[in-house]
């Protein structure tokens, strides 16, 4: 039996498990990949948008001597800092795969009050009792499906990778705030073919890297990158992707 239980092993996961520590509160993370593995997705050299004050955890300051804005790879290994710092013990790529109440089938008087955790490893299924659960994964915890068909064939990708592997490529990017036109931007400076297809008629003034959208719409103007307005994608080939219109008349 456990005290707490964490699922989830980003930089708010984390910062819970040190806490937990310092209070010796007995507890165990879990990770189903390694810890801060969204921000492991991202693309190399991917700069932080917050400052180096607004992301740093468990009262340990990041290192930085000229102000600019972090990368992944720096924070990544932060965070391994952090954890070797403070002795945090990571269950990591150890998936959780079911949360429940624990049995009911026992006499109230014997069954300790909690959660059953099942979890999945290399080495099979495991199961732990803890008192209570803390859901840790985040926002980015999973990638936003389309639910279409042609979803999962192989040349799909929820998460951008290396610019490198575009290079020439005809390139279809869903989506128009941040991490689109972030995606856009990088495949275009390494020779993709950019098109975007965004549901909305124009894109979003309100996204917060606004230096972002002024350079997009520079390439849009000048015909770097093409953009589809108003669409949705309903289905995806091996060779095409078919696309409908969002607003009447569109």
């Amino acid at each position: 039996n456990h005290d707490v239980a964490i699922v989830g092993a980003g930089p708010i996961g984390l910062e819970l498990a040190v806490a937990l520590k310092r209070e010796d509160i007995h507890h165990l993370i879990f990770d189903s990949g390694q810890i801060g593995e969204t921000i492991f997705n991202w693309p190399p050299n991917t700069h932080f948008f917050s400052s180096t004050e607004r992301i740093a955890i468990a009262k340990v300051p990041i290192p930085n001597t000229d102000q600019t804005r972090i990368t992944g790879e720096d924070y990544l290994a932060y965070l391994r800092s952090v954890v070797q710092q403070f002795g945090v013990r990571v269950n990591t790529y150890e998936r959780v795969e079911s949360i429940r109440p624990t049995p009911v089938d026992k006499d109230p008087a014997e069954r300790e009050p909690g959660f059953e955790l099942r979890t999945r490893t290399c080495k099979g299924e495991h199961c732990y009792i803890c008192r209570i659960v803390v859901l840790a994964t985040g926002g980015m915890g999973g990638p936003r499906r389309l639910g279409i068909p042609g979803e999962d064939l192989p040349h799909v990708s929820h998460y951008p990778a290396d610019p490198h592997r575009y290079f020439q490529r005809r390139v279809l990017i869903v989506g128009g705030r941040n991490s689109a036109l972030e995606t856009a931007l990088r495949l275009s400076h390494a020779g993709a073919k950019v098109t975007v297809s965004y549901r909305r008629d124009s894109f979003d003034t309100g996204i917060p890297k606004r230096h972002l959208l002024a350079e997009v719409e520079m390439w849009i103007d000048e015909g770097k990158i093409a953009f589809l307005p108003a669409t949705v994608p309903v289905e995806i080939t091996p060779e095409h992707v078919v696309l409908a219109p969002t607003m009447p008349g569109s």
